[in-house]
């Protein structure tokens, strides 16, 4: 059975379970499945380049934000911030530095840079971004496209504990885990050529 829509999803889902009495609790699962696989799965369909103007030390990231790649300002040349954790951030900031800013940390929704900038400053943001969740309206995001049989087998792993299936439970945790390692290096691989490129675009805290 071919799976490129949520429909179709949830069919392979019932089939697969051999049920045909779980029409109202299928969403569920793929509902499970889809928030374990934004937390996990970083492809390059995910990749998203965003704009802004950077006039403050804290932004706003985009709605859709997963994860920083990389954060450049606009400046000629460019200038690549390098991305650091928040503790170290917090340590800097004592200085109450204002000018160029060299580094950059994420804070829940919000980006900082330091030193803070002194004027406003173009960037450019390259994230992964959260696809659309599935639903009737929305039948095919970039993951379902690329890796249908994730979420058939992270939709199955959900159903295990609900229907009480120890016994299959740990055949589509297998199954799972082999495909998220087999996703993740063939992603790694298709990028390989172009990771320079990647590097050099940025992080920014709003889409334009």
């Amino acid at each position: 059975m071919a799976i490129t829509t949520y429909a179709e999803l949830k069919a392979a889902v019932a089939d697969w379970l051999q049920r045909d009495d779980l029409a109202d609790v299928v969403p569920s699962f793929v509902a499970l499945a889809e928030a374990q696989l934004f937390r996990t799965a970083r492809i390059r369909q995910m990749l998203v380049r965003a704009t802004a103007v950077l006039d403050e030390e804290y932004e706003s990231l985009p709605d859709d934000f997963l994860e920083a790649v990389s954060l450049k300002l606009a400046t000629s040349p460019p200038l690549l911030l390098m991305g650091i954790a928040l503790d170290a951030m917090e340590r800097r900031k004592e200085d109450g530095a204002v000018g160029m800013p060299e580094v950059y940390a994420v804070v829940g929704a919000s980006i900082t840079v330091h030193p803070a900038p002194a004027a406003p400053q173009p960037v450019e943001l390259i994230y992964y971004a959260r696809p659309a969740p599935l639903s009737d309206a929305a039948p095919v995001n970039a993951l379902l496209r690329e890796c249908p049989d994730l979420y058939l087998y992270g939709s199955l792993l959900q159903a295990a504990p609900y229907l009480l299936d120890d016994a299959r439970l740990a055949i589509w945790e297998a199954l799972y885990g082999q495909r998220l390692d087999a996703l993740e290096v063939a992603d790694h691989a298709s990028r390989a050529g172009t990771a320079r490129l990647v590097t050099e675009i940025g992080l920014a805290p709003r889409r334009s």
